[in-house]
């Protein structure tokens, strides 16, 4: 039976570069603390993430804190959809 490999694409910070890895059957490797310890340096490493993190809490919990008002759900979702790309949409029709 032929595996297939999928290739997942990241910035790795340390390096200053673009780094792909392989999975085979599409799993990454298995969870380790050392796992773990790689990807999140990876993440906190490239450019932009924290800044998003800190801007997100910032509007969550300060600005907007509740749910109550339509607008207040679509600011939230609009920059959720720019920072990460979860394609969530209709809110409206929710």
């Amino acid at each position: 039976m032929k595996k297939e490999i999928y290739d997942s694409y990241y910035y790795d910070g340390r390096k200053k570069r673009w780094k792909i890895e392989n999975f085979r059957d599409g799993c990454p490797p298995k969870p380790s603390p050392d796992v773990i310890e790689e990807w999140k340096i990876n993440w906190e490493n490239t450019e932009g993430n924290t800044e998003q993190e800190h801007a997100l809490k910032k509007l969550f919990t300060e600005l907007l804190p509740h749910n109550s008002d339509l607008d207040d759900v679509l600011i939230k979702v609009c920059t959720l959809n720019d920072f990460y790309s979860t394609n969530i949409y209709n809110v409206s029709d929710c």
